[in-house]
Order: C-alpha cells, then structure tokens, then sequence
C-alpha cells in the first residue's frame, strides 16, 4: 500500500522525515555503487582486450583505447553528477511534506480553515507549489554556494572530482605500461580504485527493498564483494562529498521551515542509530532545546543527526490562531507572508508538489525512487 501523508503521525513526522532521507541517502548509494560497477567492468574488459599474447599490457593497444576511456570516465562522472542533483532536490523536497502533515493537525479543529479550504482555487495550489519551488531551489542554490575550509564550493568541489578521477585512471593505466603489468594485474588494480571494493560495497536492489535494516546489519546478502579499497577509491570519495551536500540540502529546508512554522517554538538535536562514538553531536544531542535554526547540521562530514521540533500545545496554539482570525494579534502574520497565495489558517492539500516526495520516500516503491533519481527502475 502507497504511503499518504494524510496517514502520517504528526508526533513522529520529523522521525519519518529522517527515515525517508535515510532512503533516499540509501539509494543514491546504491545508484553510485552500481555506476561506478559498470565503469569497471568496461574498463576491465578494455583490458583484457588489449593483452598481447603472454597476457601483458600491450602498449599500442592500450594507447589506442585512451580517448574511450577518458569519454567513458566523463560520461560516467557528468551522469553521477546528474543522479547527485536529483537527489539533493529530493532530499530539500522532504521537510514540505512534514510541514504539511503539521498544518493540517495543527489547523484542523477550526472550523474557519475547513471552510476556508474550500475556497483553495487551482490557481492557488498551483501558485503555491511554484512558491515552494522557488524556496527549495533558493535553499539549494545557497547551500551550493556555501565554501569548504579549502576555499572551495559545491561544483568547484564535484570538478575537482572529476578531474582527479580521470588523472588517477590515466596514471594506473601509464604505470601499468611502465611496469609491464598483467592484463590480469591491471583488472585488480582498477578495482580498488573506482571504489569496488569490500569497504565500498556495491549494493544489489534485493538488499535496499528486501531486506530490512536489521537484516542488512546482520547480512552480507546482496552485497558484491571485492578487494579491500580502503576508503581510498572514486565512489567512496563521491560518496563522501554527496552524502554530506545531500544532509546540508536537507538541513538548509528544515531550518526555513522550523523558523517560519508558527507552532514550532525551539529544535531538539538527535543522534543518527549510526552514531559510532562519542564527538561533537552528543554535545548538541545533550543540550537544547535551541532556537529554530540556531544549530547547522550536518555537524561534521558524514553526519547524520536529525532535527525534531518542539512544538506549542494545542491550546495555546488554538487561543493564539483564534484572536489572529478576529483580528487581535499578529500571531499569523509572518506565516501568512512566507506562505504567499494561501491563507495561513487553510488546510493545505496532501497531495501538492514538493510534499509529496516524503510519502514517496518512506514507500517501499523501488520504480518510483528510481523515477525521482532520473534512473531506471529496480
């Protein structure tokens, strides 16, 4: 069955939130692991092809291949970079859902915004949606933007991958010809430096939706194993950069969000289940409750903590919406203005836009996040 936001649990839905970016940070690695695969297995049979009869590299033929194989690399690397910005867009769509399951319990009871979403014309909703677009693209656009501590930015950052991805396959190929290497010993050597290795593992679809996660914890099952990487290949070092952009995309969202929300009064920071030691987040785990957007996560690279809001009791929320109808605060008044078309005190349709892709996320449909990646399906 299809998840729908209007199923959700407004008390969990900043968990569901972080499970369904968990998913989305899942199969985006799957995705990697397998185009990073399949650049592989092409430059090993490359290989293979250019033996000369003792099974060595031969030179001539080797040479000859290297405008293939540098079309090959970049054609690889420009579609990873294609599946990363999907992915960066899913995971800032993810917050509006939550926003959206929190509007509509926390305006529910009033009779004012039953009615008022009757009057919710097409228009708007379309209005609305394009709004919401255009905060999640500004979101993104900053979050591109932001510089590292080497004085680089986002795509500064993805074409030094490129470039240096391309010049370590050039100098294992050039080494190879130096050293007279096997066409055998060639394979092996470009193997762990793709990032196909056991520490990189590349993740069969079986394994992201058939498994669940404590069987993948206690399972190898789905899992192609290879030589021991290091950390030191080209997927890893991908990952490493796009899983970090992909929380910060996320993050830069749900901090606009808490900030504008008018039910949510301070955050709570929480620790990701794959927290392995004690650092930076527990400090920040352990204290709080802080300011809406007071913390910037990821708070180091790879982390995965989460956001969860803290929230006005019902009754205080309802005195104050009440006396914003009658015109006696200003209560809804900067909600009114971020939201734009809407009224504040409307329901908001579930089905709308950018808050759809969280109940697509936490639906164990294989096609549709393939279709929200721009891939092919499982």
């Amino acid at each position: 069955m299809a998840t729908a936001l209007s199923d959700l649990n407004p008390r969990a839905i900043h968990r569901q939130q972080q499970v369904a970016l968990i998913r989305l940070q899942l199969r985006f690695t799957a995705e990697t692991h397998r185009l990073y695969w399949a650049l592989y297995k092409w430059l090993a049979g490359v290989v293979r092809q250019s033996a000369d009869g003792e099974g060595r590299v031969d030179e001539a033929a080797l040479m000859a291949t290297w405008p293939a194989v540098e079309g090959r690399w970049l054609q690889t690397h420009r579609r990873w970079v294609q599946v990363f910005e999907r992915a960066r867009s899913e995971a800032a769509s993810l917050p509006f859902g939550a926003l959206v399951v929190m509007h509509n319990h926390y305006f529910r009871p009033f009779e004012e915004s039953r009615q008022l979403q009757e009057s919710l014309t097409a228009e708007q909703v379309g209005a609305l949606i394009r709004l919401w677009e255009q905060r999640r693209q500004r979101a993104l656009d900053a979050a591109a933007e932001r510089m590292y501590s080497d004085g680089f930015n986002l795509s500064s950052r993805v074409w030094r991958l490129e470039a240096d991805g391309l010049n370590q396959i050039r100098r294992t190929l050039s080494l190879s010809l130096s050293e007279r290497t096997s066409a055998a010993r060639l394979a092996q050597l470009l193997e762990p430096l793709l990032g196909a290795g056991q520490h990189c593992p590349r993740w069969a679809y079986r394994r992201l939706y058939g498994m669940t996660p404590r069987e993948r914890a206690t399972s190898k099952e789905g899992l192609r194993q290879g030589d021991d990487c290091g950390s030191r290949g080209l997927a890893y070092h991908a990952l490493r950069l796009a899983r970090n952009e992909i929380q910060i995309a996320h993050q830069r969202m749900t901090d606009e969000l808490f900030q504008v929300a008018p039910w949510v009064t301070g955050e709570k920071v929480r620790l990701s289940p794959h927290h392995p030691k004690p650092d930076l987040c527990d400090d920040y785990a352990n204290g709080g409750p802080y300011q809406p957007g007071e913390v910037l996560l990821p708070l180091h690279v790879q982390c995965l903590c989460w956001k969860e809001a803290v929230v006005m009791p019902a009754d205080p929320f309802r005195r104050q919406v009440r006396g914003w109808l009658r015109g006696e605060n200003r209560f809804l008044d900067g909600y009114a203005g971020w939201l734009g078309p809407a009224n504040p005190a409307q329901l908001l349709p579930w089905t709308m836009g950018p808050a759809e892709s969280l109940a697509l996320w936490l639906d164990n449909n294989a096609d549709g996040h393939a279709a929200a990646l721009g891939v092919e399906g499982a």
